[in-house]
Order: structure tokens, then sequence, then C-alpha cells
């Protein structure tokens, strides 16, 4: 007797990354984030710690309107956005990977040169 098997499909490929937010300075910050950081992140992955950490909990603000542009990511929300900068991974890959709520004097003096700066328990940056 002779057994007969159906061919196996390929497994599909994964979906690609998104990552969806609201527009207007949600944007904004995404949008310099990313022109800011995305270059030196995807050459050492080691700094999305340290932008996982400056994202985590922390409060931005655009000197543009500082009551109404209070941008905040979660420690989620942080990671996926990393994850999307680097175009692989999930949010899981960098949930935790460094203490929150820290912004390092790098991250603070460039977003800074666009406008933005931090606030983290009620304590903003002098930047």
């Amino acid at each position: 007797m002779k057994i007969c098997r159906l061919p196996v499909p390929a497994p599909k490929p994964p979906p690609p990354i998104t990552y969806t937010i609201a527009p207007g300075f949600d944007q904004k910050f995404e949008d310099d984030f990313r022109e800011l950081f995305t270059s030196r992140l995807k050459g050492d992955e080691d700094f999305g710690s340290e932008l996982w950490s400056a994202m985590a909990n922390v409060k931005w603000i655009h000197e543009d309107d500082p009551e109404e542009t209070r941008i905040h990511r979660g420690f989620r929300s942080a990671g996926s956005m990393i994850a999307s900068m680097l175009g692989k991974g999930d949010y899981i890959d960098w949930y935790c990977s460094g203490p929150y709520e820290t912004v390092s004097e790098y991250i603070a003096e460039k977003m800074a040169a666009k406008g933005w700066r931090y606030e983290v328990d009620g304590e903003g940056s002098d930047i």
C-alpha cells in the first residue's frame, strides 16, 4: 500500500512591525525621536535600553505648547517604538531593559535641540 502525502505549505512570514500613534504632537515626538536616534540605535542595539529608559513613564513637553503637549509612553509602548525603529522584534525585547524614568544627558540635550523637555514625577529638565 502506497501512502500519499500532501505538500505542506510554507510558513507565512510574520506581519510587518506596526506601531500606531495619535496625530499632532504625539506624531511630532515620534518623528523627532526617530530622526535623532534611529541611526545610532541600528549601529548599537544596546542603546535601545537607554532609549527605553528615556521614554518609559517620562512626560515629554514641547516648547510650542507646553500646556497641551504632554507626551507619555508606557513600558510596552516604549518597547514597541524601539522595535519599530529597529524594524525587528517586539515590545517584550525592550520591556524593562533599563531603569524607567531615567533620561540620559545625551538624549535630553538632543531632544532639547528639537524643543522638547522632560518631566519625571513633577521634576523637569533644566535643558
